[in-house]
């Protein structure tokens, strides 16, 4: 059901042939992220399978409850998961006065662990910038970009938000977690890299000049070995998003190609 701008995407998950009352995904065009850019994918005319389609919108339907679930229980925890958070810490009775002890300490918990996660993010940051490693992408490349200490390079806050964007992304999409995705700037450019190897390149930005570019990748050479580089003009940092299934299946792509050498 769409009105042309909010597409309300339904199934028959809690009973056979009768559509469910709420939907499994809700879309608005006009404020996209990178999950429902993955879920849409589901639905494409290349992609589309009856039964992939079903067990993808049950897992949506459940992660999405689940998740408002959580956003509502950490600023206000109700008994049964006082109770549960609280067994894990004290093995006594839990009476009335005993939950009524450990709700502020429930909250105060989830709030500092939100913080923890925060704080977490913007130290990775931060150590990306002052490191400000400058490495070649692989032997392959010209010498030029082949310098491992390059002075002059400066890791900018568009380039650290454009970071930040695909970690979440991958982390959102549960493909890999935040801090495997890590960023080694240039001077021309800045890769970002999965387990800060410089041969498993997620994506490539240019940021500096007057128009900011995301380089993409799919794992094709060129004829003397370096990696093709598909570029895409950006027209704000939130077009990034839109590069979301291109990005995501890079990852999986050298996640495949890991295990089977393992």
């Amino acid at each position: 059901m769409t009105n042309g701008v909010r597409y309300l995407f339904f199934s028959d998950l809690e009973n056979a042939n009768v559509m469910d009352s709420d939907p499994f995904l809700e879309v608005d065009i006009t404020a996209l992220d990178a999950r429902q850019l993955v879920h849409l994918e589901h639905f494409s005319k290349g992609q589309f399978n009856v039964s992939e389609a079903v067990a993808a919108a049950a897992n949506m339907k459940y992660t999405n409850v689940m998740r408002q679930y959580l956003s509502r229980i950490f600023g206000a925890p109700d008994e049964s998961f006082v109770k549960l958070m609280a067994r894990s810490v004290y093995s006594g009775p839990m009476s009335a006065r005993r939950i009524e002890t450990f709700t502020p300490l429930v909250k105060l918990a989830c709030q500092s662990y939100l913080q923890d996660r925060i704080r977490g993010t913007l130290q990775r940051a931060t150590r990306i910038a002052e490191t400000r490693e400058a490495e070649p992408e692989e032997p392959a490349e010209p010498a030029a970009t082949a310098v491992a200490e390059t002075p002059g390079i400066c890791t900018t806050a568009n380039e650290l938000a454009a970071c930040e964007i695909v970690s979440t992304m991958l982390s959102d999409a549960g493909v890999v977690p935040a801090e495997r995705v890590t960023l080694r700037d240039t001077r021309t450019y800045c890769n970002i890299l999965l387990d800060d190897n410089r041969l498993r390149i997620i994506c490539r930005f240019r940021l500096d000049g007057a128009t900011m570019r995301i380089g993409l990748f799919d794992g094709t050479r060129s004829d003397n070995g370096s990696m093709i580089e598909e570029q895409h003009d950006l027209a704000d940092l939130s077009d990034i998003a839109s590069y979301a299934p291109a990005i995501i299946s890079r990852v999986q792509q050298m996640l495949d190609a890991a295990h089977h050498e393992a």
